[in-house]
């Protein structure tokens, strides 16, 4: 962008402008990708209008410029939630570990959508330390908290996280559950082959389907409750269970593969074959 373009958006920025007139300017500094738009937008962060302290975030995590972090993280303390979900986001966006003590003293937000999405930061940052802080979210009211959670801890690949995601198996939110499985699987730890087959019976089929796959990367070990789960009542999970065979690549699992080229459904013939 040209610099008198971003000159005459920064200009736009001012107070003395309609309200309509800066927001549009905030977004078009958010999508200008120009380093000269992170100074302006900073300064935005404190306007007396939520709505433009909200657009200045979101631009400022399209940037990814790390001169915001230290304004994002005193935005996490906005009045508004919704400035401090923004925050979170734009923080998780930019990746910067220096976030990482500010995001975990959010974990305690009132706000469940702000927990949310201060988990989601934390696994993008990806910084191994703050699993141990994200573990008690796996018990937070709101679904969607434990959801993110799961997955900032399958991103993380901590094995100690093992036992509490196994716990959070029983979960009785499905997409919950679903996350969960996709972590531990993750995690390529044998002890998270137990809780997998635990999962390969859990009540919903797509939650059996995840279990299937998630024990490919766990290997050898995961051959027999394999085998078992190609006599799912569910073909989907049949299906997958026999692909996750074929990946293994383990000779034990020969045998049953050929029994299951009779199967009913042609997916799981397919996959068997």
């Amino acid at each position: 962008m040209a610099e008198r373009d971003i000159g005459s958006l920064v200009k736009a920025l001012q107070p003395y402008n309609s309200i309509d007139e800066r927001l549009d300017a905030a977004i078009a500094l958010g999508c200008s990708g120009d380093p000269r738009a992170v100074e302006p937008l900073i300064n935005v962060l404190k306007d007396d209008h939520y709505a433009l302290r909200r657009e200045a975030a979101v631009a400022l995590g399209s940037l990814k410029d790390k001169r915001a972090v230290g304004p994002l993280v005193d935005a996490l303390k906005d009045r508004y939630y919704e400035l401090r979900r923004d925050a979170a986001i734009a923080l998780g966006a930019i990746g910067d570990a220096s976030a990482v003590k500010a995001l975990v003293e959010a974990l305690e937000d009132g706000d469940p959508g702000v927990r949310r999405d201060v988990a989601w930061a934390l696994g993008s940052i990806g910084d191994a330390a703050v699993a141990g802080p994200l573990l008690p979210l796996l018990k937070d009211r709101d679904a969607g908290v434990r959801q993110n959670a799961a997955w900032a801890l399958g991103v993380l690949r901590d094995r100690a996280c093992v036992p509490a995601l196994a716990d959070a198996l029983n979960d009785p939110d499905d997409a919950v559950r679903r996350v969960v499985v996709m972590a531990l699987g993750s995690l390529r730890d044998p002890a998270a082959i137990t809780p997998l087959v635990r999962a390969l019976k859990d009540r919903d089929e797509r939650v059996r389907r995840e279990a299937a796959l998630a024990l490919i990367g766990l290997g050898p070990g995961a051959v027999g409750p394999l085998v078992n789960a190609l006599k799912d009542a569910s073909q989907f999970v049949r299906q997958n269970a026999a692909w996750a065979l074929g990946e293994i690549r383990d000779p034990e699992a020969l045998e049953p593969l050929a029994e299951a080229l009779s199967d009913g459904d042609r997916g799981v013939r397919w996959d068997a074959a």
